[in-house]
């Protein structure tokens, strides 16, 4: 069994319109909503065995908010691959996880990280269901369960639970 945590990057800020994107740090409101997700994370114990976590600035900040609350004990890979992936890409991102790790986190972004918890969630509550394809608003958070033992056999899950930060404010 693996369990998979989508977690899209917090909100960030456009108030720099010459920062290059990838460089877009996290606003206020995207700190705060970092720390809710990572006491959520915690208090569910969705602790994932390892985080693969995009380069951008915005993501590699929403980890630094997990890693406040959680430690920085869970190991990290930072995959520059993840930036604007495709649901494809991060598929394949997912299936070259040591077998011996049973849960993964991802830190990405849209749209690929929306398209990728529609597509792997195929079982679970139909309220659940209808809120995730409806929208992946930042700091959203999918859990997934799959019966695959190794990674590269991860596709159909089912959908533990889709969390938003307005969800537990």
């Amino acid at each position: 069994m693996k369990a998979i945590y989508l977690l899209r990057h917090a909100k960030s800020s456009w108030g720099d319109m010459t920062v290059d994107d990838h460089d877009r740090p996290l606003n206020e409101r995207g700190r705060e909503a970092g720390v809710l997700m990572a006491k959520h994370i915690r208090d569910k114990n969705l602790i994932a065995d390892l985080v693969i976590c995009s380069t951008a600035a915005r993501a590699r900040q929403t980890l630094q908010c997990l890693q406040s609350i959680l430690g920085d004990d869970i190991p990290v890979r930072f995959e520059g691959d993840l930036y604007m992936a495709s649901p494809k890409k991060m598929l394949k991102i997912l299936s070259h996880i040591d077998d011996r790790a049973s849960s993964a986190m991802l830190i990405g972004h849209n749209p690929g990280m929306h398209m990728l918890a529609v597509a792997m969630a195929k079982t679970g509550d139909h309220e659940s269901f209808e809120r995730l394809h409806a929208k992946y608003p930042t700091a959203a958070l999918t859990a997934l369960t799959s019966a695959a033992d190794r990674w590269r056999d991860v596709n159909d899950c089912n959908l533990e639970s889709f969390v938003c930060p307005g969800d537990i404010e």
